[in-house]
């Protein structure tokens, strides 16, 4: 590592610290008001009580009901169609699943603790695994029979001590499988290093002895040759942190940057030469009882573009774009004269995430409150002006041909629902040529609830849509998920072949295949 001395280790040390005495403080000023059962804890009881309610009347609330197990297994799935016999590796989804103990619910969709789904498929079968991540957290809470530790969205009266961000990990946004092993990915703390086969846990993943404990987020990219690129960020340093790491799992260059302006970053994308942060308007304020609330909205403020060189993980431009919020981008690339292009899904606010997550929870949802999200083309010329052109409306987690990661593509999936529709979820999927500038969509219905869906590509295929399309869908009626694949050609025609499980596994996030090799 040619980019990380010891000065910037002590920085990035402190920072944990500071992060570290953050929650401790925000614990302590949520116990002033405790007496008894403490505010914290009514709240968590309230939330339950009110999920459970709205559970006999709203079929959507079984994606975000706790598991019927933390081990779940179906050897063999029953097929509808024909499954490609060409298609072989496993898919591995990843997302919050365990919302309750004791009497007591989260706040907020995002604290769940995770749990890994793989779906084995090989000769035209298909068998199911699923299980909880085991963290230190989840296996402090499963001993205690408790939640013991604050999260994301919500304030937990300490009754663990929180030292670093890992005390609070919970493993669960999204997954890297390398060659030897697999990755859980959260936000805010390491990666969690689990068995692709038993999805048994192994531990904390250290890179090395100086960026251990390091925040790793959920989204890395990795290029057509292997090489896997990442950041992490520090919101109460305000720091950021870019990784470069081989094909094999070796940590090649690290570097820390200030993180200006100091606002909420889910993801990021990578051209043939630069790595791209956009940093929305959604801003650190001061501190609060949970993480998300010390952030404040402040839509009158452009989103703020971060170009680091690949080569040296160095700040090498900045740019603005219209102010709004994104979690998820498709893809990037770079025309010779510097123009940057990429796509990402975008709202006008941030109410999603600071308001709409948490009525989710206890059961409630209001269309009218929900922003939309909808998809856009973005354009930065070598001056940075940025201009956006919309290519889809109400769509969400944007995919496209893992091979052209930082290159020209043509096509990009994602999901996507009626601006009428009642369900929270989005219950079908979308395909934009971004050559002709069309758009193709197929509708699975209002009663399922469509998650991420995946490109995975034919083997010899020719261009990126010579291949399949491969997603998880949840049936609100009866409770049972299901694995689609369609001919990424024709998706308006439907699942060319669907593997259904005899139950609900939760509503996750995000997913990654591993090709059989």
């Amino acid at each position: 590592m040619t980019e990380f001395s010891r000065r910037n280790f002590l920085t990035s040390s402190g920072a944990l610290a500071l992060m570290a005495s953050q929650l401790n403080v925000v614990g302590a000023l949520a116990g002033e008001v405790t007496a008894g059962l403490s505010a914290e804890r009514a709240l968590m009881r309230d939330i339950y009580e009110a999920f459970q309610a709205a559970a006999e009347t709203q079929p959507w609330t079984r994606g975000l009901a706790n598991p019927i197990s933390s081990r779940l297994e179906t050897p063999i799935v029953p097929i509808e169609g024909q499954w490609p016999q060409e298609m072989a590796g496993v898919f591995y989804r990843n997302g919050p699943a365990q919302h309750e103990r004791a009497g007591e619910r989260y706040a907020h969709w995002f604290d769940g603790d995770g749990m890994i789904q793989s779906y084995q498929i090989g000769d035209g079968t298909v068998a199911h695994l699923g299980r909880m991540i085991e963290t230190p957290k989840y296996k402090a809470e499963e001993m205690a029979g408790r939640f013991l530790r604050p999260a994301f969205g919500t304030a937990v009266d300490l009754q663990a001590g929180v030292r670093s961000a890992d005390d609070i990990n919970v493993a669960n946004i999204s997954v890297l499988p390398m060659h030897d092993e697999l990755l859980a990915l959260w936000e805010g703390g390491s990666a969690t290093s689990m068995d692709l086969d038993t999805l048994a846990t192994n531990g904390r993943k250290i890179w090395s002895a100086e960026t251990n404990g390091l925040p790793f987020s959920a989204h890395c990219k990795t290029d057509p040759d292997g090489t896997i690129w990442n950041f992490g960020t520090s919101n109460f340093s305000g720091q950021l942190v870019v990784y470069h790491i081989s094909p094999t799992g070796q940590l090649l260059n690290v570097k820390l940057h200030a993180l200006e302006p100091n606002g909420m970053v889910h993801d990021f994308i990578v051209t043939e030469r630069h790595l791209i942060v956009l940093v929305p308007p959604l801003r650190l304020d001061q501190p609060q009882s949970t993480f998300i609330d010390a952030f404040s909205w402040q839509g009158n403020e452009p989103s703020a573009g971060l170009v680091f060189d690949k080569e040296t993980l160095s700040l090498q431009r900045r740019f603005e774009l219209e102010g709004d919020f994104h979690f998820h981008f498709g893809n990037a690339w770079e025309e010779a004269d510097g123009t940057l292009m990429f796509d990402y899904c975008a709202s006008n606010d941030a109410s999603f995430v600071k308001q709409n997550a948490q009525g989710l929870m206890r059961g409630s949802y209001d269309p009218a409150g929900d922003a939309p999200t909808h998809h856009y083309q973005v354009t930065v010329s070598p001056n940075g002006t940025g201009v956006r052109e919309l290519i889809g409306e109400n769509a969400e987690f944007p995919r496209m041909d893992p091979r052209l990661v930082g290159l020209r593509n043509r096509f990009i999936y994602s999901v996507w629902r009626h601006e009428s529709s009642e369900s929270p979820f989005h219950h079908g999927i979308a395909k934009v040529d971004l050559t002709r500038g069309t758009r193709q969509t197929f509708d699975y219905g209002s009663t399922i609830a469509a998650e991420e869906h995946v490109f995975i590509p034919r083997p010899g295929g020719m261009d990126d849509q010579d291949g399949w399309l491969l997603g998880t869908t949840l049936n609100m009626e009866n409770g049972t998920t299901s694995l689609n694949v369609f001919n990424a050609s024709h998706i308006a025609d439907g699942p060319i072949a669907s593997a259904r499980l005899p139950y609900a596994t939760p509503l996750g996030f995000h997913g990654a295949f591993k090709q059989m090799t």
